[in-house]
């Protein structure tokens, strides 16, 4: 699985809190040794509702897709919405979160023991 890997934002089909399945992005939080074909994945989801909480860290998005991301509209991970998914579930790869957010991604789930 060449193109994802940590950091990545990729498109998949999850339940959504609701309880209904939508599309979303999500950050991929899996090291990359542990990415393989058809085995699970873990992330964290990302959405364009952007409330300001602690578990949220803010993503580079530009009105006609960010260069990296891929993203078009203010967006956050929400690191408290950790989700696993197959790797074969995955749609697209969007584009990759910078390095910096990463970190900062993984050390809130750290701190929130996921």
């Amino acid at each position: 699985m060449d193109s994802l890997r940590q950091g990545a934002i990729a498109w998949v089909k999850l339940k959504d809190p609701r309880g209904g399945k939508k599309t979303r992005p999500v950050v991929v939080v899996t090291g990359d040794p542990e990415i393989q074909a058809g085995g699970k994945i873990h992330g964290v989801a990302v959405t364009s509702r952007v409330d300001g909480r602690e578990d949220e860290v803010e993503l580079p998005w530009h009105r006609s897709r960010h260069p990296y991301t891929g993203l078009s509209k203010p967006s956050v991970a929400v690191c408290s919405w950790v989700v696993d998914f197959m790797a074969d579930q995955v749609e697209v790869i969007e584009g990759m979160v910078p390095r910096d957010r990463l970190i900062n991604i993984l050390e809130q789930l750290r701190r929130l023991g996921n």
